[in-house]
């Protein structure tokens, strides 16, 4: 009997959860006698609950994942979105920019054509009043004699 407690206890120190299996199985069978026929079925019956529940939650822990996976998936192509509108607004901005380039150009040339416009228009007549003449040749030709 001695022997057998060693082997028993050897067997579910080195094999671990399986040897644990046959130990419960020997224990069962040398307590329950002739139960056995109870306790076997009761064995087995947990071990299916086990394996039932196990998968069961890797079934939940798959689906868990997959939902993460989807709302990663989601957020990724809202951004995607928001970076191509974003985009989209800085090459309408760009179009205006260049708009507001050309309007200035414009405006900067017809400021040098109205300037240009006024020069010719005040030196076009000859009348001698509006001929004046710089500081240099006023004092090289002085119009008045002492």
């Amino acid at each position: 009997m001695v022997g057998k407690v060693a082997l028993k206890k050897t067997l579910g120190i080195l094999a671990g959860p399986i040897g644990w299996v046959i130990t419960g199985a020997l224990v069962s069978i040398n307590l329950a006698g002739p139960a056995y026929r109870v306790t076997v079925p009761a064995c087995v019956l947990i071990a299916a609950l086990r394996k039932k529940l196990k998968a069961e939650q890797e079934t939940k822990l798959k689906a868990e994942q997959a939902e993460r996976e989807a709302k990663l998936k989601a957020e990724r192509e809202e951004q995607a979105k928001r970076l191509a509108k974003q985009k989209a607004e800085r090459e309408a901005n760009k179009k205006k920019m260049w708009y507001i380039i050309i309007v200035f150009c414009i405006l900067i040339g017809l400021a040098i054509l109205a300037v240009f416009y006024m020069k010719g228009k005040h030196h076009s007549s000859n009348n001698p009043s509006n001929n004046s003449k710089s500081g240099v040749e006023k004092l090289k030709n002085p119009s008045h004699k002492n």
